[in-house]
């Protein structure tokens, strides 16, 4: 993934069977992302969800395709094919380091299970 931080977008290029894919069906391989913003989880949290040490930002990739007219069905069996689709889909985090380098893209993707599990609630620790 390459981000241009200026435009505020990012290019996939890889996988590429994941690429042709969507682009046989019309969505480029090119989104909007976020501003990065300073990452503040904890050490033990970043180790438990694979975030490289060396990360001192993280964006928001929105989904490829956002303005294409796709079938519902493919896109619904192709988004849980596997974390790259998923990442293309529903969109993802990228970890970037001190100079803007993106370390590793990250999704939401169908667990084991196959259903979303959470933590406890936790109070609001709001403003």
């Amino acid at each position: 993934i390459e981000i241009d931080l200026a435009a505020g977008t990012y290019t996939a290029s890889q996988p590429e069977a994941e690429i042709r894919a969507l682009a046989s069906r019309g969505v480029g391989p090119t989104a909007r992302l976020t501003q990065p913003s300073a990452i503040s989880m904890g050490r033990a949290v970043r180790d438990a969800l694979g975030v490289p040490a060396d990360a001192a930002r993280f964006a928001w990739c929105f989904p490829l395709g956002a303005e294409a007219s796709v079938d519902e069905t493919w896109i619904g069996y192709f988004a849980i094919s596997n974390p790259s689709a998923a990442f293309f889909i529903f969109g993802g985090f990228v970890y970037l380091d001190a100079a803007g380098a993106v370390l590793c893209a990250k999704a939401l993707a169908k667990g084991a299970s196959g259903v979303a599990s959470f933590a406890a609630p936790e109070s609001w620790r709001g403003p």
